[in-house]
């Protein structure tokens, strides 16, 4: 079982793990500034994803229009493979919901099989390949919030 829950200096140790160049006071500035819930003048929302008191992950929540969220994941390496990201999306995606969002979105490298069938089992449905601004080559997925 997961919740989502805001990230607290008590994770500084594992995101110090997935940040190893930056700093604790750097890493403390990045959860209050994900606190704000804000970036570019847009909803954003950037929760922990918790399993028995401990953040096994991350999911990102990002105003894209007025109606469309989209959506990132991360599950941390030693915590992959437990069924932790369906749990997440799912409650992410009710909480968009209860934000007034009415359609998510996604991108994911067409060379991460799991992410693409974790989308898949969420509901999401490839819309096309591109390649996004790091040069990689994505799927767009997208779904509508029910």
């Amino acid at each position: 079982m997961v919740t989502l829950r805001e990230f607290s200096d008590s994770d500084i140790p594992v995101l110090q793990k997935e940040y190893p160049d930056m700093t604790q006071c750097d890493i403390r500035r990045m959860i209050a500034e994900w606190r704000t819930k804000t970036f570019n003048g847009q909803y954003f929302e950037l929760l922990a994803i918790d399993s028995g008191g401990q953040a096994v992950g991350l999911i990102s929540l990002r105003e894209q229009t007025e109606n469309i969220v989209h959506c990132g994941i991360k599950i941390f390496p030693p915590f992959r493979r437990r069924g932790f990201a369906y749990q997440a999306y799912l409650a992410a995606l009710s909480h968009a919901k209860q934000l007034g969002f009415q359609a998510a979105r996604a991108q994911v490298r067409t060379d991460n099989y799991a992410s693409i069938q974790l989308h898949k089992k969420v509901g999401f449905q490839i819309d096309q390949k591109l390649i996004n601004s790091k040069g990689n080559e994505v799927y767009s997925l997208s779904k509508l919030i029910t």
